[in-house]
């Protein structure tokens, strides 16, 4: 699937099998994987994400080419011609992600009424879609040490793309995102989650299961114990 990830199952036997999932080295977030065999029992996993790559964008007259012949024949939804200003190949792998949100993944897999509903309001605007009480919502943002303020600096469509990064990139998201905007989505989330709205808590609970998993990043695998344990970044 190219997606990088790591699953863990035990079976009704005991036996354990580890999943380990490697990164596309063509979409984000572009990256590879360094096995390291410590001992028969011991491994150590670490993945290493590409930052640049030599003449990335080479082929970028071709598209622009390409460009100018959709406005011209009066194409519908073409991409933005932004990403052809992307300066290293990680931004490029960025830009492409969020065109196929914006083109592909959001009219396929989403339905029309959530996203309209969702996708050009403000993260301040989504906290209080559905709740009759929104002062009570401010009270527990100062008791979470959130500002409302943050909120109105994205929208929904940036909450959906960052979903989308998690799910392709899982742990090596996580920096690009940033650990507060993370906190502003679990708020939102909960607010969702107690919304009478079926969809709104069915989004909250497929967003939180996206940051909650096994160690995907650099980890270590012990095979006598069946454990796996995150190797923190120094």
């Amino acid at each position: 699937m190219h997606i990088n990830d790591t699953g863990v199952r035990t079976s009704d036997k005991g036996n354990t099998l580890f999943n380990i999932q490697t990164p596309s080295l063509a979409a984000y977030a572009p990256g590879y994987k360094i096995l390291k065999i410590h001992s028969k029992t011991e491994f150590e996993v670490e993945t290493v994400v590409i930052q640049s790559a030599k003449n990335f964008n080479s082929l970028f007259p071709l598209y622009e080419q390409e460009y100018a012949y959709l406005k011209e024949t009066g194409a519908k939804n073409i991409w933005d011609k932004t990403i052809l200003t992307t300066k290293n190949y990680k931004d490029f792998t960025k830009w492409h992600l969020m065109e196929l949100v914006r083109l592909r993944f959001l009219p396929d897999d989403w339905p029309k009424e959530f996203s309209e509903a969702v996708l050009r309001k403000s993260g301040a605007e989504l906290m209080v879609v559905q709740s009759d009480h929104p002062e009570n919502i401010k009270a527990q943002l100062k008791v979470d040490n959130l500002v409302l303020e943050d909120f109105e600096t994205w929208t929904g469509f940036d909450m959906i793309y960052d979903f989308y990064r998690l799910r392709s990139a899982d742990e090596l998201a996580l920096s690009d995102i940033g650990a507060n905007r993370l906190k502003q989505y679990e708020f939102v989330c909960q607010q969702f989650k107690k919304s009478e709205n079926k969809t709104y808590q069915l989004w909250a609970q497929i967003f939180e299961k996206t940051r909650k998993g096994q160690p995907a990043n650099h980890f270590k695998i012990d095979l006598k114990s069946d454990k796996i344990t995150r190797i923190e970044s120094k």
